[in-house]
């Protein structure tokens, strides 16, 4: 079957176009096999400050785009402006100080939005609440996240920043839309330039979250979990 790419692009990337970090992989222990793709996202924090074309930070929107969705509504929004741009400082300002300790180098700023409602098939007379809007985003943000690392980029979600001035700046009505957290976008380090000690968040073994035949509330498992936050 033919593949039709935008003309843009100059071919469809291959397995070889990917990689993987090393480094995460060997510091990771699944207790099952899973794609080296999702073992080995993290969610860096060195960036080199350099700039990113638009065809790369638009080949990370095309990642988000195919993510599915309820009823196919694709509720994601994503406002970016990358530094040294006249919108830049519009993005900046929203940062708290303390994640501008390290996110201050990257390449682009991101502010995910998700709509709260959606029209039924066939009627388009009466919108309704879409349950899954935030959901079906974060799916979004997963497949650019994804395409991101495996590309060798750094792709960080952060919710330390000012929502309310977010809501004001870009005009968001807050009955319709929602914003769910803003997204750092840069390039990483060279591999002889980076951090010695990589960043390997734990993870819970699955069966402290998947319960067969119902849900189970397991109090020392949850104060376990706030404690490695």
């Amino acid at each position: 079957m033919e593949v039709v790419i935008n003309p843009a692009f100059d071919t469809m990337p291959t397995e070889t176009t990917y990689t993987y970090d090393e480094a995460v992989i060997k510091g990771r222990k699944p207790d099952y096999p899973i794609h080296p793709l999702l073992l080995s996202r993290t969610s860096p924090r060195e960036m080199t400050g350099e700039d990113l074309s638009d065809k790369v930070l638009m080949t990370l929107f095309e990642a988000a785009r195919w993510a599915p969705s309820f009823y196919n509504q694709q509720p994601w929004r994503f406002l970016y402006a990358k530094r040294n741009t006249e919108h830049w400082d519009k993005f900046h300002d929203l940062v708290w100080p303390l994640n501008l300790q390290w996110c201050e180098p990257a390449s682009a700023l991101v502010v995910v939005v998700s709509h709260r409602l959606f029209f039924m098939k066939g009627d388009n007379t009466k919108e309704l609440p879409n349950p899954t809007h935030s959901f079906d985003t974060g799916a979004a943000c997963m497949a650019l996240a994804l395409e991101a690392s495996a590309r060798d980029l750094v792709v960080h979600c952060m919710a330390g920043f000012d929502y309310e001035k977010a809501y004001e700046v870009f005009g968001v009505d807050k009955a319709r839309d929602s914003i769910d957290c803003m997204i750092a976008i840069g390039k990483r380090p060279a591999l002889s330039d980076r951090s010695t000690e990589t960043r390997i968040a734990p993870r819970h073994p699955v069966d402290r979250f998947v319960f067969e035949g119902g849900f189970e509330v397991n109090n020392n498992v949850e104060k376990t979990a706030n404690n490695e936050n």
